[in-house]
C-alpha cells in the first residue's frame, strides 16, 4: 500500500426518527450509517439516496448509494461504467465508487468483513 492511501470506515448506525424527517428524506428510508476517516476526529452520518434523482448519475444496472453532504459512496456491478455527466465517466472496477468535493476515488475492500 502507499502512504497516499485515505482510509475509510462505514459501520451500521441506529435509524433515524420518523418524525423528525420531512416526506422526501422518508422516501431514502430510516437506515443511517457512521463513516470515519483515518486521522480525521468527527465522523459523519450517511443515508440512503436515490441516483435516479440526480440527472446526471447513470449506470447500466443498479447502483446502492448512500452520501453524507460532501461525499457519497455508490455500489454497482464490478466493472461497470458511471456516467457523472459533467463528472465525466467512470469505471468502477471493484463495483464501490466514491465521490467528494473535489474529486472521485475507487474503493478497495481490504476484508471480507460488512
Amino acid at each position: 500500500m502507499t502512504s497516499d492511501m485515505t482510509f475509510f470506515a462505514i459501520a451500521q448506525a441506529p435509524d433515524a426518527d420518523p418524525a423528525e424527517l420531512t416526506e422526501a428524506e422518508l422516501e431514502s428510508g430510516l437506515a443511517r450509517w457512521t463513516l470515519s476517516i483515518a486521522g480525521v476526529k468527527d465522523s459523519f452520518t450517511l443515508r440512503r439516496f436515490r441516483p435516479r434523482d440526480y440527472d446526471e448519475i447513470n449506470v447500466a444496472g443498479d447502483i446502492e448509494c448512500v452520501e453524507g453532504g460532501f461525499i457519497f459512496f455508490c455500489q454497482v456491478t464490478p466493472g461497470a461504467m458511471v456516467d457523472l455527466g459533467s463528472g465525466g465517466k467512470k469505471v468502477a472496477p471493484t463495483g464501490f465508487l466514491g465521490l467528494s468535493i473535489p474529486g472521485r476515488f475507487e474503493f478497495i475492500k481490504l476484508d471480507s468483513t460488512p
